[in-house]
């Protein structure tokens, strides 16, 4: 079973062989567009992040919608860091080139 981050909000995780740092960025906040949680990665000892962006958590059913976003603060596991930190290096990102911090949009589960 994964170990679930409950409390931290940052953190250093290891897939394939390298180290990578974490840190929550932005949780998930109700808004007319409503932007989901965005986790910044980035390899140890390296300069350029990338930003997994995720969507916003589906109400509780039976909630009001404006109020139950408040109690879905999505987990963090390993699981979704690791599908998050190869999909962004599947999608293009490059943890030791030089650049600007790029965002990828993931789901729930990283993906």
């Amino acid at each position: 079973m994964a170990h679930v981050h409950t409390r931290a909000l940052s953190g250093v995780i290891n897939v394939d062989g390298d180290d990578y740092e974490w840190s929550l960025r932005r949780e998930a906040r109700h808004s007319k567009t409503g932007h989901g949680m965005a986790i910044a990665i980035k390899l140890v000892g390296a300069k350029r992040e990338a930003v997994l962006d995720f969507p916003m958590p589906k109400p509780i059913d039976g909630a009001a919608r404006e109020w139950s976003w408040k109690w879905l603060r999505p987990k963090i596991t390993d699981d979704i860091l690791t599908n998050g930190i190869r999909g962004a290096i599947a999608a293009g990102w490059r943890p030791t080139s030089r650049g600007k911090t790029e965002t990828f949009s993931v789901d729930k589960d990283g993906n």
